[in-house]
């Protein structure tokens, strides 16, 4: 089994859209092996709910797997158990790196990794943004998807169910 997390600051925007978006396109488009997908935060108010308007653009996409998601704390633990773990930001992978050393050669940038390292580019927080802040996340986030989707089909899975 392969085990993915997202990583970005509050665990309310960014990742939890990735981890939806993610997982709805594993149900359009299954992998040939099995494939776990979580979310985290660098900086976590434990328990605070996703943003409204990612739950917004989510719904109007039809997708519903976030519902009952709550803000959590990115652990050593976490880090450990993934096979790969996507940040949004070079910052995020920086500070994921000093505070887990073991994320070493399993933590990417997120448009880094789906680019194979073409495009190194931060994933801007929307944050306290407008809708269309959020809207344009979550277009750029579901591309990069797609992209990391196409690489895993084509063989080049990093280390699939490596040692855990």
């Amino acid at each position: 089994m392969l085990k993915i997390l997202f990583v970005c600051t509050g665990n309310t925007c960014r990742s939890p859209m990735a981890a939806s978006l993610f997982q709805n396109e594993l149900k359009l488009n299954p992998l040939p092996y099995s494939v776990e997908v979580f979310s985290a935060g660098l900086a976590v108010l434990e328990g605070t709910r996703i943003a409204k308007p990612v739950k917004v653009l989510l719904s109007d996409r039809g997708i519903r797997n976030f519902l009952g998601h709550r803000a959590v704390q990115l652990v050593k633990n976490m880090v450990e158990d993934s096979d790969l773990i996507f940040v949004m930001t070079a910052n995020q992978l920086r500070h994921l790196r000093s505070l887990f050393p073991e994320a070493e050669g399993k933590a990417f940038l997120l448009t880094d990794y789906a680019s194979n390292g073409e495009i190194i580019r931060d994933i801007e927080d929307p944050y306290g943004g407008g809708f269309e802040n959020y809207r344009e996340s979550l277009e750029e986030i579901h591309n990069w998807i797609k992209k990391i989707m196409l690489k895993l089909k084509g063989g080049h899975q990093h280390e699939v169910g490596s040692g855990q």
